[in-house]
């Protein structure tokens, strides 16, 4: 189990992540493609409450990455816009899959899918991962 000051740590890092981009020193190392690209991530699962465009609590998955990462848009794409140093991504899952998902909260995983920009009130990341398959960290697939 992750113990608590993980918990308040990585939180602290999702906060600086999501609410303050600038604060990000780190350097990608590595650039992806958005959709249709397929794209896997490893990092740890956080769940975080936000609030949607009328107010209502919406619960949403991120994954804390473990590198930073950058995703290049194509230059006429007005929504899928290029994005450095991006250590937070909001994954998108289907109804059915987000119990099964939720299971993994606190632990380090690896999701694979395609990404997506925000662009609407209901994504809580500028990068999102349309999720295919998530898998916790010693592999036991979901």
């Amino acid at each position: 189990m992750v113990s608590a000051h993980f918990m308040r740590k990585a939180l602290l890092i999702v906060f600086l992540f999501c609410c303050l981009p600038s604060a990000g020193a780190a350097v990608a190392k590595e650039c992806h493609r958005y959709e249709p690209t397929v794209v896997q991530l490893t990092g740890v699962l956080l769940f975080r409450t936000f609030a949607d465009a009328n107010g209502n609590p919406e619960r949403s998955p991120l994954l804390l990455l473990d590198e930073p990462i950058c995703v290049e848009g194509e230059p006429n794409d007005t929504i899928n816009r290029s994005e450095y140093d991006v250590i937070v991504i909001h994954l998108v899952v289907s109804p059915n899959e987000f119990d099964r998902l939720r299971i993994l909260t606190g632990q380090r995983m690896v999701a694979s899918g395609t990404f997506f920009h925000n662009h609407t009130a209901h994504h809580h990341a500028s990068v999102l991962l349309m999720v295919r398959k998530f898998t916790d960290a010693v592999n036991k697939s979901r």
